[in-house]
């Protein structure tokens, strides 16, 4: 049987999977697809204290669907899954006695890497919007300074340390108090990326 047809389809599926793995991965697609993430991670948890707005407070999160972030029609994993089909016919047509049994064999292990990048990239996602979750609660209570003047309806900014470094985020009132630059104040609670504080009394 002539099996030329079938190994450039093989080709084929091969050149376009590591052609727009490579354009992505140049393109910065990778560290986008960590970035989108974490931030729909992030936008979805809020963290606060109780009422006293003093100490550390219990954190609370908000409810996450636990969905899968990265799925099985990512534009990457499609990538990926005609590579793997396509590198994986390349062997099994030269391998396997009766050519066209390669199709269902490298369709099938196009699936499994497939499946196995959608475990590896939700894992690590995973992981690292649940160091970002425990460092955003561990900072409820904290003290901060006023970098940026908190408007009452507005938006301010403020410095904290975390980690043993100087950060700044932008915040809010959580009083309705404008609170003027310089001051220091305790935040109350977090929402995604706005750090929320009370002026502390001196």
């Amino acid at each position: 049987m002539n099996t030329n047809w079938m190994e450039m389809a093989y080709w084929i599926c091969l050149i376009i999977g590591v052609g727009y793995t490579i354009i992505t991965a140049a393109l910065g697609g990778i560290s986008g697809i960590f970035g989108h993430a974490g931030e729909a991670g992030s936008d979805s948890n809020s963290y606060g204290v109780g009422n006293g707005h003093s100490g550390h407070g219990t954190a609370s999160s908000a409810d996450v669907d636990g969905s899968m972030i990265f799925g099985p029609f990512s534009p990457l994993v499609i990538a990926f899954f005609l590579t793997s089909f396509g590198g994986s016919g390349l062997i099994y047509v030269k391998y396997i006695p009766v050519p066209i049994y390669s199709l269902p064999a490298a369709i099938v292990t196009a699936i499994i890497f497939a499946w196995l990048l959608i475990l590896f990239f939700n894992r690590v996602i995973a992981a690292v919007q649940s160091s970002s979750e425990v460092k955003m609660a561990s900072l409820v209570g904290e003290t901060a300074e006023v970098t940026v003047a908190i408007p009452a309806t507005g938006m301010g900014e403020i410095a904290y340390v975390a980690m043993g470094s100087r950060n700044v985020s932008p915040a809010r009132t959580d009083s309705g108090e404008e609170i003027p630059r310089f001051s220091n104040v305790r935040i109350t609670r977090v929402s995604g990326n706005i750090f929320f504080v009370d002026k502390i009394d001196t």
